[in-house]
């Protein structure tokens, strides 16, 4: 015969199952049974209100959340699971206040570190940005996203050097998306580095998209006459970006006509 304790466990491993392969609608209603037989078992409400939260039903999830820290008012996770659903709805100062609690209680979650990251760059402290995103990865240096992060914040600073060394981790961390490439040909750019930006342009998109950008660059500085250039070759090299690479090109020249 089956005692209570093991229905109890079997109901708990069957959410956590189904939770792992994204059946997060099971999952709930495995929790929810466990629940009825248990109400005062905070790690399946917080278990639940995680399974709202993967599955987008984030007033719910916050609901959940604030009754596990109702009852255990240091429970770090619940305090995370808050800020996530908060940050998931737009509301950042809500968000901000749970995630600060997190670290307050536990400084190891770096994911809460990089969310107030990305808050902060929101708010324009880029300086906190910056401190934050660097101290999720001292926690975690393999997650290549978080030194992409930490360029943007560095480059949005003015502080363009670190912006290009942090690119560079990021695609050292094998973060090689295409916002990374175009990220660091900017900062390149930034600095004045032209014919690396467009190499590096070239890796995250095609010849004629990194000449259509570095043309972007130019025109954006004033530089119209090397603008005017450079977007004539983007319309040389690839007929489908005529259309784009085109329209900068009448800016440019109307631009160097007007002496501006």
């Amino acid at each position: 015969m089956r005692t209570a304790d093991q229905s109890h466990d079997e109901l708990e491993r069957s959410g956590d199952a189904l939770f792992k392969n994204g059946d997060y609608p099971m999952a709930f209603v495995q929790y929810e049974r466990l629940l009825r037989l248990d109400p005062e078992n905070t790690g399946a409400l917080y278990k639940k209100g995680r399974t709202l939260l993967a599955g987008k039903i984030h007033e719910e999830a916050i609901k959940a959340f604030q009754e596990v820290l109702e009852r255990e008012p240091d429970h770090a996770m619940a305090y995370h699971g808050t800020g996530q659903a908060y940050f998931a709805l737009g509301n950042y100062g809500e968000a901000e206040k749970h995630f600060r609690r997190t670290v307050e209680l536990n400084p190891t979650i770096w994911r809460a570190h990089s969310f107030l990251g990305i808050i902060y760059d929101y708010g324009g402290r880029y300086g906190m940005a910056i401190r934050e995103y660097s101290t999720a990865i001292d926690l975690q240096p393999d997650q290549g996203f978080l030194y992409n992060n930490l360029g943007v914040s560095n480059l949005l600073a003015g502080e363009h050097e670190r912006a290009m060394d942090a690119f560079h981790r990021a695609l050292e961390a094998g973060y090689q998306e295409s916002k990374t490439y175009n990220n660091l040909g900017l900062t390149l750019c930034k600095l004045g580095r032209y014919s690396e930006a467009l190499e590096v342009f070239r890796n995250g998109g095609t010849e004629a998209s990194a000449y259509n950008n570095v043309g972007c660059i130019y025109l954006d500085q004033g530089k119209y006459r090397e603008a005017v250039e450079y977007f004539e070759r983007a319309i040389e090299i690839s007929h489908p970006y005529h259309e784009q690479a085109g329209e900068n090109l009448t800016k440019a020249r109307m631009a160097s006509q007007h002496g501006q």
